[in-house]
Parts: structure tokens; C-alpha cells; sequence
């Protein structure tokens, strides 16, 4: 039967958004009687979106544009063994769900169906999946961009996009001939001032990445696969009530779970972090974050606040959240961090917390419990910090001082005749 594991969840959950919003007010009053014309199973995908999409949905897009993704997915279930065979949370979260990042939402999976089916057809899920990347490719380039994230269909339409658009128009063309699939995305890279964009699917029951509009003849393999093994996070984002078993959840950011996929990519080693006082105790409540130095400042790649332990905790899920910590006490064996901070109203003590670069080091989900920051003497901060701007000015200076030479230099060339060069 169509979703039966999760039919009382949805209904639950949807049961909930009335009562939040009211049954008898708008925009829930309309979505309600059009429900009573759908069908059980129909009635039930469409309860699945309403109650895992952002709220801003559900006024900035009508009954029938989400029913199109809905009656969609439920024909992909009922045309294809392979999507009927799938665990229910991956039909859900990565198939029927027609929200890939914050694009705008423009109804595509059965356009693109109809584009794709004579292409994929005797083929296997991962065959399949490289002919859409190749169709994908045909069909759209890259071209940088700095504005919102574009939907599938203006991707399609307009021929080219960046790679955040590229991936949500792959997305969106997977899940059209049901293949799951998902963007997955680094915030910032560890090696250059920028971030990136691409796409993983399932097949054969584990998930294969691939490059969006960048096919190749094997999955697993991109242009980004060397970078991707130094980056600090590899996310991916779930729009779904409930984490799939199995991942890392790094935390919440509005209505998207973010998982962490940086095993996937890198080598990874599991770090705990924990706050305390000067006297050793936990601190409850401190906001902790982990941060990469990229396009000139220090941009957070993940979030949490500290339990009653000192240790960083998702609030929305309760997992502990463990990362990255590179300016941190490390313990001898890399397996803890620990951070000491200071109550600014109180005298500072004569020791401070011993901070050290590591290499870098990427994170997985832990509850590892940590060792105690050892303490040094303080030496010369203030003529440390003042030495080291003053570096940084003169290599300025320098740095601008040879610009304006080279500059000068070929302004010389240019208004130099050819016949005296």
C-alpha cells in the first residue's frame, strides 16, 4: 500500500498545520476542500509536501502547481518497480519532494518525463542517471551569477545557469525518472575564495556523485572530486520533518535540515568539542561556531548551541554537533576539543587556553566526552598582533607598489609605436 509506514506521520503532521493556521482560515481553508476531492493516495502525497515545505509555500504557490509534483511522484510509483521498491523516506524526501533548494517552484517533473523516457528506456537507474546528466548538458552551460537560485524550468529554458542552477535543474531531472537525487554544496572551499555546487544519487543502494551539466562516462568522478577531499563541509540540505537513519545532522536553517556528506569526499576524524568556565564547569548556552577563512573573512559553516555538558547540540534534533575546530586545543590523539572561555566581568586570570592551527581536519556527528584545556603563561599578545599587522601592512604596500609598476609599465608599452619596440 501507498506509503504505509508513513501515512500516520503525514497525517499527524498535517493535523498539526491546521491546527497552527486554522482549518477555516486562508490559505488552509482552500487546501482542505481541494483534498476532499483527491484521492487516499494523491491526498496523502500532497499532505506530504504541504507539511514539510516552508510555510511561504503554501500562499506563494497554488493547490495545482504542487499538485503536479504530487501526481507526478504517484505515477513514477505506480509506472516503475525500482521507485516501488525504494524505502519509503528516500521515495519521499528525495523523489516526490519538489523543493531541491530556495528556488522558486515551477511545475517540471512530467515535462521533463516526457523530454527523458525515450532516452533512459532499457536502461539501468545508473545508466540512466548518465544519459540525463548528458540530455542535461545539451540542454543547458554554465554562466556565472550572483541572484536567486533559478528553478529547473528557467534553467531549461534559458540555456545556461550557475552551478547551483545547474544542479537543481539535474535534480529535478533525475527525480522526473525516479531517480533520487539531491544538491550537495560546499558553503566555502578550504583552498581558493569560492564554493560549489553538485549533485548525488542513489543507485544500487548507496549514493553516487556526479558533476551537474558535466557528464562523464562513470559517476563518482568530477573536476571537484581533489578539492572536494580539503573542503571544511560538504552539505546537503533534507526539507523533511524527520532526519533519514544513518546521517549526520549538523543542524537547521529555516525549514532545511542540513546534513553532513563530508565522508563521502575526505577523510574525516570524529572531534568533540566542549565548553567550560575558568573553573573547569560546563557552559550551557554559548553559541558555538566553526568557521573557514574564504573571500577575505571567516565564514561560518556550522552552528549550535552548548547543552547542560558544554557540548554543542542542534536544538531542533538533539544530536550533538561536532566539527571542525581549528583554532582550538586539541587533544594529544585528535579526538577533542576543548574551548575555555571567560567571563569579561571578572578579572582575567594569568593563563590563558593554549590555541594552535591544525591541518584540516574535516567532522562527523560524536558524543566523545573531552580532556581538560592545559594552560601557558601569557606572553606579549599585544606586541604579537601589533607585529603581525604591521607585516601585513607593509606586504600590502609592496604588493600595491608593484601593481601600480606593472601597470605603469604597460601603459608605456601600449603608447610605444610598434616599429621602436
Amino acid at each position: 500500500m501507498f506509503l504505509q509506514n508513513s501515512q500516520r506521520k503525514i497525517e499527524e503532521e498535517f493535523l498539526k498545520l491546521t491546527e497552527k493556521f486554522g482549518a477555516d482560515r486562508e490559505p488552509l481553508k482552500t487546501i482542505c476542500e481541494k483534498l476532499d476531492g483527491c484521492g487516499r493516495e494523491l491526498g496523502l502525497a500532497m499532505k506530504y509536501l504541504y507539511v514539510t515545505a516552508p510555510y511561504s509555500d503554501l500562499v506563494n504557490y497554488s493547490f495545482e502547481e504542487l499538485q503536479d509534483f504530487a501526481s507526478h511522484g504517484l505515477f513514477l510509483y505506480n509506472t516503475l518497480e525500482r521507485v516501488k521498491e525504494l524505502p519509503e523516506e528516500m521515495f519521499l524526501n528525495y523523489i516526490l519532494d519538489h523543493r531541491v533548494n530556495e528556488e522558486e517552484v515551477l511545475p517540471c517533473r512530467s515535462f521533463f518525463w516526457n523530454e527523458l523516457k525515450d532516452r533512459i528506456e532499457g536502461k539501468n537507474a545508473k545508466d540512466a542517471a548518465i544519459e540525463v546528466n548528458y540530455w542535461c548538458a545539451e540542454e543547458a552551460t554554465y554562466h556565472s551569477g550572483d541572484d536567486r537560485t533559478l528553478p529547473a524550468l528557467t534553467v531549461y529554458r534559458r540555456g545556461y545557469g550557475r552551478c547551483g542552477e545547474e544542479s537543481v535543474f539535474l535534480v529535478n531531472a533525475l527525480r522526473s525518472v525516479g531517480i533520487p537525487a539531491r544538491q550537495v554544496y560546499v558553503p566555502r572551499w578550504s583552498h581558493c575564495d569560492d564554493n560549489h555546487a553538485w549533485v548525488e544519487l542513489w543507485c544500487d543502494g548507496k549514493w553516487y556523485f556526479t558533476g551537474a551539466c558535466e557528464p562523464l562516462m562513470i559517476l563518482n568522478k568530477g573536476w571537484f572530486t581533489n578539492a572536494s577531499s580539503r573542503a571544511m563541509m560538504v552539505h546537503s540540505r533534507l526539507f523533511d520533518l524527520f532526519p533519514a537513519e544513518g546521517e549526520d545532522v549538523i543542524g537547521k536553517e529555516g525549514a532545511a535540515v542540513m546534513l553532513n556528506q563530508t565522508a563521502r569526499y575526505a577523510k574525516v576524524k570524529t572531534v568533540s568539542v566542549k565548553v567550560t568556565d575558568k573553573e573547569g564547569a560546563a557552559v550551557k548556552g554559548a553559541q558555538v561556531q566553526f568557521l573557514v577563512l574564504n573571500m577575505g573573512e571567516y565564514f561560518p559553516i556550522a552552528k549550535a548551541e552548548t547543552d547542560e555538558d558544554g557540548v554543542p547540540v542542534d536544538s531542533d534534533f538533539g544530536y550533538t554537533v561536532t566539527l571542525d575546530a581549528s583554532y582550538c586545543k586539541i587533544s594529544a590523539d585528535s579526538t577533542a576539543v576543548e574551548r575555555t572561555i571567560t567571563n569579561s566581568k571578572t578579572k582575567e586570570p594569568d593563563t590563558e587556553p593554549v590555541t594552535q592551527p591544525t591541518t584540516s581536519t574535516t567532522n562527523r556527528t560524536t558524543t566523545t566526552t573531552t580532556t581538560t584545556t592545559t594552560t601557558t603563561p601569557k606572553t606579549g599578545d599585544d606586541t604579537n598582533i601589533a607585529f603581525y599587522l604591521t607585516l601585513m601592512m607593509m606586504a600590502a604596500l609592496v604588493g600595491t607598489g608593484y601593481g601600480v609598476r606593472r601597470r605603469i609599465s604597460r601603459r608605456c608599452r601600449r603608447r610605444t609605436p610598434s616599429c621602436c619596440r
